[in-house]
């Protein structure tokens, strides 16, 4: 038995981190000279704590921690902080006013970070399975759970073939653009539907890398594919996106996928986001202006990159330090203001727990046009649906004390949740489910993505629980 040395690895992780840290102090001072030196220290703490206990080296490089950690703390806050020193970008693009850049706002914004990624740390380090080793292949523990569990998964796939068809007909008969400013009165309840119907998606696509099954593949096809289309037609870009990282999570789990495999598969991901990303926007412009696009051909796209720069775009999509510097150094008054239109977040977590058929006057559970109008400014005529990062969202109602306790809890839940998907073959279809809620939470509205990751939870645990008691009552099987 081959044992690892764990002293060895600790120390190569603190030598990383030193020398990592010393980089990234180095180019904050590059980029922003003796101007912001303070906030740049402060920084650079923050990263070596966050290179030393959060960046998951002993998960894949698609896990959906790395995922989250990489794309909003690595990228949209670290290194997009050394980006707006080079003067690649304005602060915070999306508000309607100019943001001024000023030496004491960088100040508030570093440390607010600093006790975010702190109490990150300490969330990890609350969590009982705290390393989960990067899985090759798939173990022989989720193999025989899934075996064991055929006949549930049969029956749930049956179900969900059913409810997203009729999922599909409410999405294709109240189809709601981006640009438009209300929701159905079913579109929570739908959403859940379709949580359930993902699920059962998901492990079918698990299915089909396990024993190469090709009727689970087109079943997890029919159910993921029209609602990427939809989303595309009503101009969200979250689904497409989170479709392609799902694929990657599954079959990089399931596969032995060498180093350069994988960055050719981050090659694509940026390629495919080059051009979806555009193609939305194009459209969602042509709406918002009352215009019509009849295609999406070659010259559209050419047509957008001739006015935007595709490095400044791809760029701007990760700017989570924007979002922090602006929101954190607001008037009171406008926080005031904004708090009394939308409430609290736990007030509207709340709310969304009661239909609006039983409560109308109750507060709007997603905020984006609020945010958008409230807080960037923007006038109301032109439509633009923002959102804040967990510490600007969180900061806004509840202040210092709301970034620790929120940023505790994501660090224990993301750290736990990978500990999820070598359990069984149910809880893998659940860790992906409950992934994309947590990074929902942490990246586009606490309580409106909260609810939706109470409302999955639910319903997958509802429906597994009455499969079970109908197969096992039907046949006596084993389940495990």
């Amino acid at each position: 038995m081959i044992k690892l040395d764990i002293s060895n690895i600790k120390l190569n992780i603190r030598f990383s981190s030193i020398v990592a840290t010393a980089i990234y102090f180095t180019m904050a001072l590059i980029s922003y000279g003796e101007i912001n030196i303070i906030s740049s220290l402060i920084l650079s703490i923050a990263f070596f704590i966050f290179w030393n206990f959060i960046i998951g080296q002993d998960y894949h490089i698609f896990s959906i921690y790395n995922l989250f950690f990489g794309l909003n703390l690595l990228w949209g806050t670290f290194a997009r902080y050394i980006l707006l020193g080079l003067g690649v970008s304005n602060i915070a693009n999306d508000a309607y006013v100019h943001v001024a850049d000023v030496t004491e706002s960088h100040i508030i914004t570093s440390a607010y970070i600093l006790l975010s990624i702190c109490f990150l740390a300490l969330g990890k380090l609350f969590c009982k399975k705290n390393i989960v080793k990067s899985q090759k292949e798939c173990t022989s523990n989720i193999k025989i759970s899934y075996y064991n569990s055929l006949k549930i998964l049969r029956l749930l796939q049956w179900v969900a073939f059913i409810i997203i068809i009729v999922v599909d007909i409410y999405k294709i008969n109240n189809i709601r653009l981006a640009v438009e400013f209300e929701y159905g009165t079913y579109d929570t309840f739908v959403n859940f539907l379709f949580d359930l119907c993902s699920f059962v998606a998901y492990l079918s696509l698990l299915e089909f890398f396990l024993v190469k099954k090709l009727k689970s593949l087109i079943l997890s096809l029919l159910i993921l594919l029209p609602n990427v289309i939809l989303s595309i037609l009503s101009a969200w870009k979250g689904p497409p996106i989170f479709f392609i990282f799902t694929l990657l999570i599954i079959y990089s789990w399931c596969s032995s996928i060498k180093m350069r495999t994988q960055l050719k598969y981050c090659a694509i991901i940026i390629l495919v986001i080059s051009i979806i990303f555009p193609v939305i926007s194009i459209y969602r412009n042509d709406l918002t202006l009352k215009q019509s696009r009849n295609n999406f051909d070659i010259e559209a796209i050419e047509e957008f990159y001739s006015k935007n720069s595709l490095s400044k775009y791809l760029t701007d999509r990760f700017s989570n330090y924007d979002y922090d510097y602006y929101v954190l150094n607001l008037p009171d008054a406008t926080v005031a203001d904004y708090n009394e239109v939308v409430g609290l977040e736990h007030e509207r977590l709340l709310s969304g727990l009661i239909p609006r058929v039983l409560y109308p006057d109750k507060k709007i559970v997603s905020v984006g046009l609020q945010i958008t109008h409230y807080i960037y400014r923007v006038p109301e005529t032109i439509y633009n649906n923002l959102s804040l990062s967990y510490i600007g969202a969180i900061w806004l109602s509840y202040g210092a004390l709301g970034v620790a306790i929120l940023s505790m809890v994501l660090g224990y839940g993301f750290c736990r949740l990978e500990s999820m998907k070598e359990k069984s073959f149910f809880d893998f279809g659940k860790y992906i489910v409950y992934g994309f809620c947590l990074f929902n939470v942490a990246t586009a509205g606490v309580a409106a993505d909260l609810l939706g990751f109470i409302g999955a939870y639910v319903i997958i645990n509802i429906s597994l629980f009455f499969c079970k008691k109908l197969v096992k009552n039907g046949d006596k099987c084993k389940i495990m």
